[in-house]
């Protein structure tokens, strides 16, 4: 029934959470100093007050500012289709999908058939930026028996948030056909951290 494959040629991202000792402003400026940043970002709810996740194209270690908690390595599947950083104000929620191996094609083409008329609705303003599949699918699934994939969507503010999850008959419906196939899924918003 589904058609797309899911590309695992394309270039890694590393998603790290770093608690930081130092304003996460001038971490994240230290950051872009010596790495290519597609963005950093602070919590508005999921992330404690001093951290901050980044998406690099190359992996960061601990300095003496902050120390790296969590780090994985991403692929793309559909989005971004380049690494040019981001850089629109506004709010960004991270939303992992658990699901079966098996699964993943057909959640990757449920996500981007929906996103037609998701991203043009008239009610509110939102933009899917990323997703991503383990870099590792294998190691992934046979380390926890099931993968991983995380959305990162662009609101222009939390009214939008809201208003989206009443989204038009189409997306409702491809949306409602992915979480048939999700065992379980979390969300963080957060703020994309731009300048010190």
């Amino acid at each position: 029934m589904y058609r797309l494959t899911v590309d695992c040629t394309t270039m890694n991202y590393y998603f790290q959470k770093l608690k930081c000792s130092e304003r996460l402003a001038d971490v994240a400026c230290e950051i872009r100093k010596n790495h290519n940043v597609w963005g950093s970002f602070k919590g508005l709810f999921g992330l404690a007050g001093d951290e901050l996740i980044t998406i690099t194209q190359a992996q960061v270690t601990d300095s003496t500012t902050f120390n790296v908690v969590e780090s994985q390595v991403w692929q793309p599947t559909a989005r971004p289709t380049t690494s040019t950083p981001l850089s629109k104000e506004g709010l960004y929620v991270f939303r992992q999908f658990v699901t079966q191996p098996e699964h993943l094609p057909a959640m990757v083409e449920l996500s981007t058939e929906a996103w037609l008329t998701f991203e043009s609705a008239e009610n509110f303003r939102a933009q899917p930026m990323g997703l991503f599949q383990p870099a590792d699918l294998q190691q992934d699934a046979e380390a926890h028996g099931n993968v991983t994939l995380t959305l990162l969507t662009w609101y222009d503010g939390f009214s939008s948030w809201e208003t989206s999850r009443s989204p038009d008959p189409h997306a409702q419906e491809n949306f409602h056909k992915r979480h048939q196939l999700t065992q379980s899924t979390s969300a963080i918003a957060t703020r994309l951290v731009l300048d010190a």
